[in-house]
């Protein structure tokens, strides 16, 4: 009986050793965190629906200011682009 009691303690210490480790690991090495696009020649894509049941995808250029849409053609299977935007003189 006092074997086993031990045993218990010892694997909770090992626990708790083992969670420390990974809080100090933690706290040196840091969690990845997301980059926005801030760079040249980087896209922003804004997904979204329309109101006929498909879905469409604007893209805006950060290089050039200019907004598109595209959208998936289902009876073609190609993607359609819509017209370019430029937004330098819009804003």
């Amino acid at each position: 009986m006092k074997n086993f009691q031990k045993d218990k303690w010892l694997v909770i210490l090992f626990c708790v050793n083992l969670l420390l480790i990974t809080g100090m690991v933690f706290q040196f090495v840091g969690l990845p965190q997301a980059q926005a696009q801030v760079q040249d020649h980087n896209y922003i894509l804004i997904p979204g629906n329309l109101n006929m049941g498909k879905q469409i995808v604007w893209l805006i250029d950060l290089r050039t200011h200019q907004l598109t849409s595209c959208m998936y053609n289902f009876d073609n299977r190609t993607i359609d682009f819509g017209q370019i935007i430029d937004l330098t003189n819009q804003f």
